[in-house]
């Protein structure tokens, strides 16, 4: 799967980086559980690098990939992406901004979300208890 990673980057054929990274992200969708931990730390700090790339195709390719990872983690085994992502705010390179923006709203999104289940599963487990 690094090679996956690598090709994401280190090739200059925007289809085929782009290719890569949606078979990357159907990777981690269906195993990312059983990742090593060292690949998963390669594939995230890979991923918030690639977060100005010049190529509008591989921003969008790099944005899903990073809020499938945050959502199969759980956002709990990221801790960093929502610091690094509003860093990343600040940045003079539109490219960096616009990724940044988009994808931390959708992480932010996805943790109400979650928050909310949450609230529901109490709330029934409340109302079955009373």
């Amino acid at each position: 799967m690094c090679t996956l990673q690598s090709c994401l980057y280190a090739v200059t054929d925007e289809p085929t980086r782009s290719l890569s990274g949606l078979i990357l992200k159907n990777n981690v969708k269906a195993h990312f559980q059983k990742f090593l931990p060292v690949v998963t730390e390669f594939i995230k700090q890979e991923c918030l690098s690639a977060v100005g790339d010049p190529s509008p195709l591989i921003r969008a390719t790099v944005g899903i990939l990073i809020t499938t990872i945050a959502s199969k983690g759980e956002l709990t085994t990221w801790p960093e992406l929502l610091p690094a992502l509003c860093s990343m705010l600040d940045s003079e390179d539109y490219n960096v901004c616009e990724v940044s923006w988009t994808v931390g709203l959708l992480v932010l999104c996805l943790r109400y979300y979650l928050w909310c289940i949450g609230l529901l599963r109490l709330q029934c487990i409340r109302s079955a208890l009373y």
